[in-house]
């Protein structure tokens, strides 16, 4: 158990079980034994599609192409995915819309929406995207979809929100003030609004920013990579764009909503999953390697 915040100032690959993978992975989602990873190059034409499968230690990727067509994701409304065994979800704010692939890319189906929301996350059975005031929840095998007001007044023009889902639950940080939001996978009700307590330095930070053509812009300086569940905690891996060392990841108590450890970790590495069957969290490394860390690895004692 973690009883106080701890400032761990050193991190090290060292001992790490590397994969002989090299990923670029701008989009990750990671279900039981299958990891998802959508790879999107600049000026690209195509997304590259990765599924791992971390059983087999197998390697398989595909194309979907990027445009206007239904079966197509548009480059810059590209957002977030959530993946099954069979079926990846990727959803397209732009668009207003969340298609759906096989492994192999083929183009299987889509549900179109009427709104924008801010992020989705889920599992095999259902998805929850998080807009403001509400939530769209979608049951992907009876094809129902129903929106939901949230009971949650706090929104604002600039919240950075990034989610993660685990057993029937489905959780969403706000990245400028550090608040969580859960909700039922099930059937999408709210559950409660949680501030994170000790977040002081921690929260993400916009700044105003003039550009060339003299308009003024809200620029991200520090922001949230990822969220996922580690035991009794949710680990918040933020990363720093003017420090550092301020690259970290945050332990946040899931009762108490505390933050409880901060383990500093690279900002160009990717933390993507952690296994309680194995006990190991799945990351990509700086050098873009897959490898895979034990928690005594990480710095976590």
């Amino acid at each position: 158990m973690f009883n106080v915040i701890l400032f761990i100032v050193l991190f090290a690959y060292k001992g790490e079980e590397l994969l002989e993978l090299r990923i670029h992975s701008d989009y990750q989602f990671a279900n039981k034994n299958l990891l998802v990873m959508l790879s999107v190059p600049l000026g690209s034409e195509e997304i590259t599609l990765y599924s791992y499968n971390t059983d087999k230690n197998s390697l398989d990727s595909a194309k979907i192409p990027i445009g206007r067509a239904p079966e197509e994701i548009s480059f810059y409304g590209l957002n977030s995915i959530v993946c099954d065994e069979n079926l990846v979800y990727i959803y397209d704010k732009h668009g207003r819309k969340i298609n759906y692939y096989d492994l192999k890319g083929n183009y299987i189906g889509q549900f179109l929406l009427t709104k924008s929301p801010y992020y989705m996350t889920g599992n095999s059975h259902n998805l929850i995207l998080l807009g403001p005031r509400y939530i769209i929840h979608i049951n992907t095998k009876s094809k129902q979809m129903q929106i939901r007001e949230v009971n949650y007044k706090d929104f604002s023009p600039v919240d950075i929100w990034i989610g993660t889902a685990y057993e029937d639950t489905a959780v969403f940080i706000e990245a400028t003030k550090m608040v969580l939001l859960k909700f039922s996978l099930k059937g999408g009700e709210f559950i409660g609004a949680y501030s994170v307590k000790g977040k002081n330095e921690w929260c993400a930070k916009t700044v105003e920013k003039k550009y060339e053509s003299g308009a003024i812009g809200i620029a991200v300086v520090s922001s949230f990579a990822n969220i996922i569940k580690y035991k009794n905690y949710y680990v918040l891996q933020r990363r720093d764009l003017e420090e550092d060392e301020k690259s970290v990841l945050l332990f946040v108590d899931d009762k108490t909503f505390t933050i409880k450890r901060v383990v500093k970790f690279p900002r160009t590495a990717i933390l993507i999953s952690y296994c309680p069957l194995k006990d190991e969290f799945l990351i990509i490394n700086e050098n873009g390697r897959l490898a895979k860390l034990t928690p005594t690895k990480l710095g976590i004692r």
